[in-house]
């Protein structure tokens, strides 16, 4: 009897192992295993998109510390421009010669002139290039720089009728290259002026105090590569779009992408663009204060 007991009890253990625990764990399985896999590529997509998302944000904000550091060099480069050009504006020797008639002018007055253009050539000399000051409708001209002067090619009432919306009246001016596309070469055309308007339009007295900047000063600032040269940083001015190194085309800002940027009514923030062959670009910008333009 007792045997007979216990052969049943083993009976219904291998009945309930086989039919009812086995299909549980089957049914468990069946379930959970794809949610498990589900959940697994959720999670692993989510992981790589939000890395890619961290590391994309990186070399975003990494470009921008360039934008902004360069932007904060070149402003203040500009600034100490600037100082000197107003400092010379109202030196005394500069005024006399203004108010001066032509015959009156002396010699002498012309070596004072020398000693404080060399001046400011000197102690600003890895970013001024040449200084040029045409007073009284040419009737004094003195230039010192590596260009001929002849190059600059205006005249005081040319520019008076152009420029005369700023306060100081100091106006800056982008003298655009034309490069080929195959071969990046410097071009003399390339430069990039500030200047002074002295007196007004019709007045006895007027003049031009002119300073080109030297270009190998932007190519070392500009010149760096971003990404792999696929990045680079440039100046986008009233006259167009300057860069100091060679640009791929696919990579070239275009003219509505730059009137975008001169239209932004934020000093500085990112610029999205596609090319000419559909890829979407990126432009990170800031603003210098001293002439607004966007870099």
């Amino acid at each position: 009897m007792l045997e007979q007991l216990k052969r049943l009890q083993e009976k219904l253990a291998d009945f309930f192992v086989r039919h009812f625990l086995y299909s549980f764990r089957s049914t468990v399985l069946s379930f959970y295993t794809p949610v498990i896999v589900i959940f697994i590529l959720l999670t692993g997509g989510l992981s790589y998109n939000l890395a890619m998302h961290q590391i994309e944000e990186s070399a975003y904000n990494d470009i921008e510390n360039v934008v902004i550091q360069t932007a904060i060099y070149t402003d203040n480069r500009f600034e100490g421009v600037l100082e000197q050009m107003t400092a010379l504006a109202n030196d005394p020797d500069i005024l006399h010669i203004i108010n001066s008639r032509p015959e009156d002018i002396q010699p002498a007055d012309y070596l004072k002139i020398q000693a404080h253009v060399d001046t400011v050539r000197l102690f600003n000399s890895s970013i001024v290039d040449s200084v040029y000051l045409n007073f009284n409708d040419g009737k004094f001209v003195f230039f010192r720089g590596d260009y001929d002067y002849r190059m600059l090619g205006f005249t005081y009432e040319q520019y008076r009728r152009i420029y005369k919306d700023s306060p100081k009246d100091i106006y800056w001016q982008n003298f655009l290259p034309r490069y080929g596309h195959q071969e990046y070469e410097q071009s003399p055309e390339h430069v990039i002026d500030v200047f002074r308007l002295i007196g007004r339009e019709g007045a006895r007295s007027n003049g031009i105090i002119l300073f080109r900047l030297r270009y190998d000063f932007f190519e070392k600032a500009f010149g760096r590569s971003l990404m792999d040269d696929q990045g680079y940083l440039m100046l986008v001015s009233p006259e167009g779009v300057s860069t100091f190194k060679y640009i791929a085309p696919e990579l070239e800002l275009d003219n509505p992408a730059a009137e975008q940027l001169r239209a932004s009514t934020a000093k500085s923030g990112r610029l999205s663009f596609v090319n000419a062959k559909g890829e979407r670009l990126i432009a990170i910008y800031d603003t210098l204060p001293t002439n607004k333009w966007r870099l």
